[in-house]
């Protein structure tokens, strides 16, 4: 079932398409995050650095903001 996120303007919720709650708007898709830790080294050298920090953003690690392809990977693999 596809998930959309929506907004009333205070809160922001995921759910599915056909159960929006009443007040909410639907303000974005929903896509479910790449599990880049289970991916190996070669895998991860072909995602873009920005993909590779939403998802060290998402799981909570932490990352220079100049860090290489090479740091970020580490940091996933640790």
């Amino acid at each position: 079932m596809k998930k959309v996120r929506v907004s009333n303007g205070k809160q922001t919720l995921i759910v599915q398409k056909a159960m929006i709650p009443f007040g909410f708007e639907v303000i974005g898709d929903h896509k479910e995050p790449v599990p880049y830790d289970q991916k190996t080294e070669e895998q991860l050298q072909k995602v873009k650095n920005d993909d590779l920090k939403a998802f060290l953003d998402a799981e909570g690690v932490d990352y220079k903001s100049d860090a290489t392809k090479e740091d970020l990977i580490k940091a996933i693999k640790e």
